[in-house]
Parts: structure tokens; sequence; C-alpha cells
């Protein structure tokens, strides 16, 4: 069974996720932004992380950046409601080039979302 992780600062967006993937049989947790996201990952483990990119405290580059490094093993989701880094781009492109394994933009439906954690699923494991 995959535990999934879902950061997102709206909790709206958490529980909507949480409805999705429930039907799907994953093990769930869930953080309000990058910080709690990897205390979350420290202490619980993910095979996957669904994570918003522009949150208070700690955005979603930042933990993509850090999973790259100190957090390997997880595949990653990057998720946006298409806003840009003072007006300059869209960051969804930027994280995939990082290592996200998909991305999606919000609003997204149940079908975008199985596809996209499918899509990360056969991704390979990264590594440091």
């Amino acid at each position: 069974m995959l535990r999934v992780l879902v950061v997102d600062d709206d909790a709206k967006v958490r529980e909507l996720v949480r409805a999705m993937l429930g039907k799907s049989g994953f093990k769930y947790e869930e953080a309000a932004n990058g910080a709690e996201a990897v205390r979350v990952f420290r202490r619980l483990g993910a095979d996957l992380i669904l994570c918003d990119l522009f949150m208070p405290e700690q955005g979603g580059l930042d933990v993509l950046r850090r999973l790259r490094t100190e957090l390997a093993g997880a595949r990653f989701i990057a998720m946006s409601g298409g806003g840009s880094f003072h007006g300059l781009m869209d960051l969804l492109p930027l994280a995939r080039f990082l290592g996200a394994a998909a991305v999606l933009h919000k609003p997204f439906n149940l079908e975008e979302l199985r596809a996209a954690v499918s899509r990360a699923i056969q991704a390979p494991v990264p590594t440091v």
C-alpha cells in the first residue's frame, strides 16, 4: 500500500484530494505547508508527495529541492492554480524540470488526479 503525502495550504484542497484518493486504497498523510511536509516525511515517510507550489513558510519548489537531496526516494507531483512567480512565469514546467514526476493544474478532476498518480508511480524512484 502506497503512502501519499498531500501538501497544500488550502484545507479544502487537502480534503478533496483525500476524498479522491481514499477510494484507491492509499495510506494518506497531509501537511499545510512545505516545512510541515518535510517534518511529516521525516517522521512517517511517503512514496508519493502531491504538493502545491505556492504556500507560506516553505513552497513546493523548496520541498522538491529537498527531495532531490536529503529526502530522496519519494516521487513528486506538483500542483498549482496557475499562479506565477512575481508575475514572471508558471512554475509547473520548472517543477517538472527539477524532477517532478507529474504536474497538475488546479482545479483538476478525479481522472486527471488518477492519471498524474499513475504517471508518478510508474516513474523511476528519484535518487540523490
